[in-house]
């Protein structure tokens, strides 16, 4: 028999007029709304308790418009909603039992017109396919297509309740969405009428196309003609007058009191507070506006996560399928998930003897066509599935690599070199990132650059900071300290006057950096422009002993994935660093020492030459005033390493 009809969940209606000699009773009915008052206390507590569990009001508010006590509200709706779980859970579990009952025995549920037979029972999804989309004709080809071996894998991984994470990536044109999406929720009404799907995608749009897909296949018998089997004569009828919308639908013989309904589509982005799922599909949910910077990235994949997934039940089904974005994209992250199980396949499986995914449909011939108007690493992602770590990249590892100098260890630098601090400020909470901090040198004879130190440390308070800047000050003669200020970093240090203080004294000029998509991407002078250091080979990096090395890794590793990995504090550290290295190696000469700036006696008979070396200051002489600020190689004014350590230094004499 068919199981009673789901009522969907009847809109708040207040009362048309109150009672006209009626009077509060608790301080709470004094402030309630007056529609309410022909409600008795116990409707207008059900009411409350409604309305908050529906997610239209906070407990607070729902106490207030409908004059009930707050705390016993609360733990209504707290009692309430634990019932529920428990329903979900008990049901969940009881679908998860009879999965093996309801594929492998015979069908026992009456239709109207009695019994389904065995005959006519469909069991795994291999099977539902077979039967009710043997006529399915390819709108790009116009023929049939028998089912490719890889989507039944598919097929068999979506049918597998007990993985319970599922990741499926392909290349466009092979039907992911078909299979995913459409076909296996067709199956899972088939299989379990009460069972209740979402379907979320970047905007919506492709989840209420794919629900209109449902429902034409949930009522037009037609659609059907030249299959084995006939879905609707099988297991209808489906449809259910009044409770069939444009982005939610209610089947008909649907038994249970669960209010969701068996199939519904949201955006990404829209709230789903108060809903409970035993499946959630996530339908290319990534595309290049969502997955355009790394911020944007975690932003998705925290919200997939923290309000979505947890919208399912212990045993409930979580898909992700989509076709790749770009390296570093959500599907990357997911990949790394704990218990994912992931499904990938390359487009093309061998190019030279013609293999392909899916020849029928996809050949080797409008592979390539669409390979010619890519890029290679833009192909080999999106179409083979494969991330090229250095194909393409600005910093590939073994650029990077070739940087190494067995020669220096951290700590090493030359006095000869113009040495900058580059700070980014994190802040000190539990939700805040790294504060980096790197000293970058420069030789302004030959331009090479040079890795000296670097620090990298979570939730690091303001006093710690301070407290490096200065501890390196000592240590090293540091001619620029150049630090992000952005937003309230301002704060620390462009009104720190302490700072401002010691770091004039000590001859350091501080420069605050402000940083914006304008100048962080900026061909010429952004972060990528760094690349050419390491691609000519003009930048050392220390890496005589295993300490140095490993110290360093940690700057290689976000270089290899900017701009697309999760963090980068230590580039753009090294960025502010190299910025100022480049303004001084514009400069040939000192500003207030060029003989042709006209400088006023007063101003003129007070400079001094600084020795960064030995921290020694002495009054300019002609040979100051009219030579390079650098001797050249081989001349008295060229410096051998020294290790602030006090421990021989290796280097060039």
């Amino acid at each position: 028999m068919s199981a009673p009809k789901v009522e969907p969940v009847k809109p708040l209606v207040a009362a048309k007029s109150s009672k006209p000699n009626w009077e509060p009773k608790t301080k709470a009915e004094e402030r309630m709304d007056k529609a309410f008052r022909n409600l008795s206390r116990s409707e207008r507590m059900d009411r409350a308790v409604g309305a908050v569990l529906e997610g239209d009001l906070s407990v607070s508010a729902a106490a207030r418009k409908f004059g009930v006590d707050r705390s016993a509200c609360s733990r209504k709706v707290s009692g309430e909603r634990k019932r529920r779980e428990e329903q979900d859970e008990r049901s969940a579990r009881a679908r998860a039992e009879n999965v093996a009952a309801v594929v492998d025995e015979p069908v026992r549920e009456m239709l109207p017109d009695g019994p389904i037979s065995e005959s006519r029972r469909v069991g795994s999804f291999r099977e539902f396919n077979d039967r009710y989309f043997s006529n399915e004709m390819c709108p790009d080809c116009d023929k049939h297509h028998d089912t490719p071996d890889f989507h039944l894998e598919v097929m068999d991984l979506l049918e597998d309740r007990s993985k319970r994470l599922k990741l499926v990536n392909f290349a466009p044109y092979h039907a992911k969405s078909t299979i995913c999406t459409f076909k296996s929720t067709l199956y899972e009404l088939v299989r379990d009428p009460k069972s209740r799907t979402a379907i979320i995608s970047a905007g919506g749009d492709l989840a209420e196309a794919m629900l209109y897909q449902i429902k034409e296949h949930l009522t037009d018998p037609d659609l059907y003609d030249g299959s084995v089997g006939n879905l609707i004569e099988d297991w209808g009828p489906f449809y259910n007058p009044g409770h069939w919308g444009k982005d939610s639908i209610y089947i008909y013989g649907r038994s249970g009191a669960q209010k969701d309904p068996s199939v519904s589509t949201y955006g990404f982005g829209k709230k789903i507070y108060g809903r409970r799922f035993d499946r959630m599909i996530f339908d290319d949910v990534a595309d290049m506006e969502n997955q355009n910077t790394p911020e944007a990235i975690q932003k998705m994949y925290r919200k997939v996560w923290q309000e979505y997934v947890n919208r399912v039940g212990k045993t409930g089904q979580i898909i992700f399928v989509g076709t790749r974005v770009m390296p570093g994209d959500v599907y990357s992250l997911l990949d790394d998930v704990e218990g994912m199980n992931v499904f990938r396949r390359p487009c093309i499986i061998d190019e030279e003897t013609g293999s392909m995914l899916w020849p029928d449909h996809y050949p080797l011939r409008s592979a390539l066509e669409q390979k010619s108007a890519m890029s290679v690493e833009q192909f080999q992602l999106v179409y083979q599935n494969v991330d090229t770590p250095g194909f393409g990249a600005s910093f590939p590892p073994d650029v990077l690599e070739r940087s190494h100098d067995p020669e220096r260890f951290q700590g090493h630098y030359d006095p000869s070199w113009v040495l900058v601090l580059g700070v980014d400020p994190a802040g000190a909470n539990a939700q805040a990132g790294y504060t980096a901090m790197v000293v970058l040198g420069v030789d302004v004879v030959s331009g090479r650059r040079y890795l000296v130190d670097l620090v990298n440390q979570k939730q690091m308070k303001a006093p710690q900071i301070m407290d490096q800047i200065f501890d390196w000050s000592e240590k090293y003669p540091l001619r620029e300290l150049r630090v992000e200020v952005n937003g309230l970093q301002s704060q620390i240090f462009q009104y720190n006057t302490e700072l401002q203080s010691r770091m004039a004294n000590r001859g350091i000029r501080v420069v605050p950096h402000i940083t914006h998509k304008g100048n962080k991407f900026d061909p010429r002078f952004g972060v990528e422009a760094m690349s050419s250091l390491y691609h000519n080979g003009v930048i050392s990096t220390p890496s005589q002993d295993i300490n140095s090395r490993e110290k360093f890794k940690q700057l290689e590793e976000q270089l290899q994935t900017f701009p697309m990995g999760n963090v980068s504090d230590l580039v753009m550290a090294m960025w502010f660093a190299e910025l100022g290295c480049k303004e001084y190696m514009q400069r040939q000469t000192a500003p207030s020492f060029d003989p042709r700036a006209k400088i006023p006696s007063r101003i003129a008979n007070k400079r001094r030459i600084v020795n960064f070396g030995d921290r020694t200051t002495r009054a300019p002489g002609r040979q100051d005033l009219t030579s390079p600020l650098h001797g050249a190689p081989g001349s008295p004014g060229e410096h051998s390493f020294v290790n602030v350590a006090g421990l021989p230094g290796v280097g060039i004499n």
